[in-house]
């Protein structure tokens, strides 16, 4: 039953994709293409980084766990990875929102 439900929300928002790309493209021909890589951009630029600082974070704190006999490499390791399969989802889910998001402005000349 689950797996029914994901399978028809997916449907609906590969529906709802192609109608987004067709609006753009009326807009000016490669717009979609055009936006997409520019909002794929700005967020590789944004979650980068807010990904470096976390990490600046995590060797303080990783530091730290040498008081409670752990290896700060380790640790550094294991929240770095933790970090930046957050960044890979946060990622996703930004560039989708903001391409759904996107609306172009008209020309003012």
């Amino acid at each position: 039953m689950r797996r029914r439900h994901r399978a028809r929300h997916l449907q609906r928002q590969l529906e709802g994709g192609r109608g987004r790309e067709a609006a753009l493209e009326e807009v000016k021909g490669g717009l979609s293409l055009e936006a997409s890589r520019y909002l794929s951009l700005l967020q590789t630029d944004t979650l980068w980084k807010q990904h470096m600082q976390a990490l600046n974070y995590v060797k303080d704190f990783a530091g730290l766990k040498v008081y409670a006999q752990e290896d700060p490499l380790e640790v550094y390791r294991t929240e770095g990875l933790a970090l930046y399969e957050n960044m890979q989802k946060a990622f996703e889910q930004n560039t989708a929102f903001s391409y759904f998001s996107y609306e172009p402005r008209a020309d003012q000349k």
